[in-house]
């Protein structure tokens, strides 16, 4: 196609109209997709995280299904090493929201993965920190 000089603001007009409508379909269907589960009047005022959890719920983080796939690096005993019961502790007396967080913190993801998924959170222990 071929724009002639003097004609390209309003061949760019056009072009930019195509484009910005070309995605309503899909757009109309997400919403109706939302809307059947969250009310259209609570939208606006939700922030992501709120959203997030009306949808999938809170996150539940169950402690021994993450320590099940916890990968021990320079702790001398694993799970046994007292800097890892220590750990372990503070994370049992957190909430869901709390471990959610940690995870999200330190993996990027606020939920466990699925089970079986070779998916595995490490616990490092610096160099220097052990007590041997």
């Amino acid at each position: 196609l071929a724009v002639r000089y003097a004609e390209r603001d309003a061949y760019l007009d056009q072009a930019l109209q195509v484009r910005l409508k070309e995605c309503i379909p899909q757009t109309h269907a997400i919403l109706k997709g939302l809307s059947s589960v969250v009310p259209r009047l609570v939208l606006p005022i939700m922030t992501w995280r709120e959203l997030e959890n009306t949808i999938c719920g809170t996150p539940v983080i169950d402690t021994e299904k993450l320590k099940k796939i916890t990968v021990y690096e320079n702790f001398s005993g694993g799970a046994s090493h007292e800097v890892a019961k220590m750990f372990w502790a503070v994370v049992g007396a957190m909430t869901d929201e709390d471990r959610a967080a940690l995870l999200a913190f330190a993996w990027g993801k606020r939920r466990l993965p699925e089970e079986n998924s070779g998916v595995h959170f490490t616990l490092l222990l610096a160099p220097g920190m052990d007590d041997n």
